[in-house]
């Protein structure tokens, strides 16, 4: 923390209160502290960070949709869906627009709306957008990519959450087979995927 809160204070004299330069220092302050459950602190920055980025660069930037795309994290992770869902679903409209609808960020963006719904359980509205996700990432990206794995491993985690275990084991084993074989059998989110084939 302090040494964001020194990287903030050395670029504020640098650049003043509304360069990008801000924006990217307190987005990684209100970072810190959303893993801290600082949540409230975390808002503002997050707050900040986009209004210097709408700013600066418009409101129909990628940087700016993923200002929006952090603030929907904060509040996706607090239980406020109604405060996230559009701030993803205004995220996704700008990444389709300026970078393509088969971006790797279209995806992220995606599978963040996939994950709110899940959690809503909004099972049949978050299907198609892990899915949508999983294609973009497997055409972008190849097969086996760990990326990949994870796409696979969240819409496997969707299928058991509707108790459809069929559908599920095999997307966790073809997950588990990505992450061995790209990060090897003894890391950690080769240990993670086994606990969820374990379910």
């Amino acid at each position: 923390e302090l040494l964001f809160l020194r990287a903030l204070e050395i670029d504020k004299r640098i650049y003043g209160e509304d360069h990008l330069e801000i924006a990217t220092d307190v987005n990684n302050l209100a970072s810190l502290y959303l893993v801290q459950g600082k949540y409230g602190e975390a808002e503002s920055l997050y707050l900040r960070s986009l209004s210097i980025r709408e700013n600066q660069l418009g409101t129909y930037h990628p940087n700016v949709a993923t200002g929006l795309n952090n603030l929907a994290e904060l509040y996706r992770e607090q239980g406020k869906s109604s405060e996230a869902e559009p701030l993803y679903l205004r995220a996704l409209s700008i990444r389709e627009r300026q970078l393509g609808v088969y971006h790797p960020d279209v995806a992220t963006s995606l599978n963040n709306l996939a994950l709110l719904y899940e959690s809503q359980g909004k099972y049949s509205e978050a299907e198609p957008l892990y899915l949508r996700s999983l294609s973009i990432i497997e055409k972008q990206l190849g097969a086996d990519h760990p990326y990949v794995a994870t796409s696979l491993n969240n819409l496997a985690e969707l299928y058991r959450a509707q108790g459809k275990y069929s559908e599920a084991a095999p997307l966790y084993l073809r997950s588990l087979s990505i992450l061995e074989k790209k990060l090897g059998a003894d890391h950690p989110d080769v240990a993670q995927s086994l606990n969820n084939l374990a379910g």
